[in-house]
């Protein structure tokens, strides 16, 4: 467990989690309405029952169920051979029967677990190679439920869509095993990887097809003194958000304090992590100044730097009244069978045959050498595909960390190429890494490169580096001639430089400046370094 040191106080934030995630079935969860394709527009794909239509009954999707107990045995859940369905009953807009189906006596799996890695950020070439955090997630259940519909203000109208109403959710519970939002972030990156693998959920938070609730709470330990005893971990909120965040132990002692705050619906994985981490400099914040944190739930506002800002308190418990639902009978799956109609046997034979993410990265550490910060990077931008693709080539796996650091993640973050066009140019993405191995171009290089590949695909790269002059012209003896010259030119810069390392990044973009980018930027850092060290 982490604690954060703040004045005279430690303070342990606790962090779980609610994952919604739309199960990719061709219908909904309880009526024969569209759940999947392109929407020609608003209330187009909704049917009687999503309605709440007096008289029509709900009917169970079974494949649905069979993704959700695909999704569970991934978790390593346990399957309840019986389960039950249940109406969860709030009064508003965007839930026409006044009630959701649910499952909250008897989830469809309970006590799952996910180990998932906390990548560190690359700082310095050190951390490139440093292996992940490995961390352990409790699920507590696993549970089928149908979503909301989706209500739009206009003016002082509230306009209603009925095509989400009854869209199939699994929801994912964790326990309580996060202490910021960095770990948060890496769970639910892994889940929906985990999602996509099985093939039960798109998983992409672009389209809603998973969005994300946070409960958050700090406590203040009883035993003070004991801290340092339990192998708490220390650490800042800009460690949290550099990466630094290393492996400890949980402590066995009492917490007290810790009102529960809920953030609802994050939809974003770029907010998820600073919004869980504003939340807890927030409640503790409220605590150093004496006041006490409001029962609450709240939202996030991308305009205000990803703060969290109140929507409703939750002081007065919400009387849900929870009831049986009287019109589905009980969900029975028979886990000494493959038959009909959930073939439970076939679906566990099925899973443990997948390739999970943890065996990616096992594969992609030991066949192609890739260090721990280019893996990280490949699962983050969902490239693994591509690389894999790229690594068929001849050639690429001794210069696969240069593909990745290079070419690829330079191709997407600065270029911002995506990955359908890189797939059309796999052969000069492979041959790029070459000639950076060579030392024959630098990372602009490429950049200018890809620039124009990005413009017209068949172009040819040998052709754009003598048109251009996209090559390094300045090392060795030349490279010597070029660092005089500009030091003749910029003696100020330079004496600066001779009397305070710290100078030396300005520097060696000034010199890499001059000579027009035809540097190696390693050699010329290193010809520098050498110089000053010799005086």
């Amino acid at each position: 467990m982490a604690a954060v040191r703040v004045g005279r106080f430690w303070w342990v934030p606790v962090v779980g989690l609610e994952i919604h995630a739309r199960i990719a079935t061709a219908s909904k969860l309880f009526s024969p309405a569209q759940n999947s394709g392109a929407v020609s527009g608003a209330n187009s794909r909704f049917d009687l029952l999503d309605a709440a239509i007096p008289g029509v009954l709900p009917v169970l999707n079974r494949r649905a169920v069979s993704m959700a107990i695909e999704t569970s045995l991934a978790l390593k859940a346990h399957v309840n051979e019986v389960s039950y369905f249940d109406r969860k009953h709030y009064f508003y807009a965007d839930l026409p029967a006044g009630y959701q189906i649910t499952q909250q006596r008897v989830p469809l799996a309970v006590d799952g677990s996910v180990k998932y890695p906390v990548f560190h950020q690359a700082r310095s070439r050190d951390h490139i190679s440093r292996p992940p955090c490995e961390c352990l997630a409790r699920v507590s259940r696993v549970q089928l439920e149908h979503d909301s519909a989706k209500t739009i203000a206009d003016g002082k109208n509230l306009l209603v869509d009925l095509n989400r109403c009854g869209m199939p959710l699994m929801e994912i519970v964790t326990q309580p095993d996060f202490q910021c939002g960095l770990q948060a972030l890496a769970l639910v990156r892994e889940i929906v990887r985990i999602l996509r693998t099985v093939g039960s959920s798109e998983a992409k938070f672009d389209n809603g097809s998973i969005r994300v609730d946070a409960t958050v709470s700090v406590h203040k330990p009883d035993d003070v003194p004991a801290i340092s005893s339990l192998n708490f971990l220390s650490f800042s909120m800009n460690d949290v958000e550099t990466g630094t965040l290393q492996e400890a132990e949980s402590p066995e002692n009492q917490l007290s304090g810790g009102t529960l705050v809920e953030i609802k619906n994050i939809s974003s994985p770029r907010f998820l992590s600073s919004v869980i981490d504003h939340e807890i400099r927030r409640q503790i914040s409220v605590y150093e100044s004496g006041e006490s944190i409001l029962n609450e739930t709240r939202g996030y506002d991308e305009s205000a730097l990803h703060k969290s800002v109140s929507m409703r308190d939750k002081t007065r418990l919400h009387d849900y009244r929870f009831l049986p639902e009287m019109n589905l009978p009980p969900l029975v799956v028979d886990k000494s069978s493959s038959s009909p109609p959930f073939h439970y046997l076939e679906l566990s034979r099925t899973i443990s045959q997948l390739q999970f993410p943890r065996d990616i990265r096992t594969l992609l550490q030991e066949k192609y050498n890739l260090h721990w910060y280019c893996i990280g990077k490949l699962f983050d931008h969902d490239l693994v595909d591509l690389f894999l693709d790229c690594a068929r080539m001849d050639g690429c796996s001794e210069n696969a960390n240069i593909l990745v650091l290079n070419v690829i993640l330079p191709a997407v973050s600065q270029v911002e190429i995506k990955e359908s066009h890189l797939r059309r140019i796999i052969p000069k993405l492979v041959h790029l890494s070459k000639l950076k191995a060579v030392n024959r171009i630098n990372i602009f290089h490429i950049q200018n490169i890809l620039s124009e590949l990005a413009k017209d695909s068949d172009l040819v790269v040998e052709e754009l580096i003598e048109t251009n002059g996209w090559k390094i012209e300045y090392t060795g003896a030349k490279l010597d001639q070029l660092i005089d010259k500009f030091a003749a030119k910029k003696p100020k810069l330079w004496n600066q430089f001779m009397k305070d390392e710290q100078m030396l990044p300005k520097l060696s973009k000034k010199v890499r400046m001059f000579g027009k980018n035809n540097v190696d930027s390693d050699e010329l850092d290193q010809t520098l370094l050498d110089r000053r060290n010799k005086l």
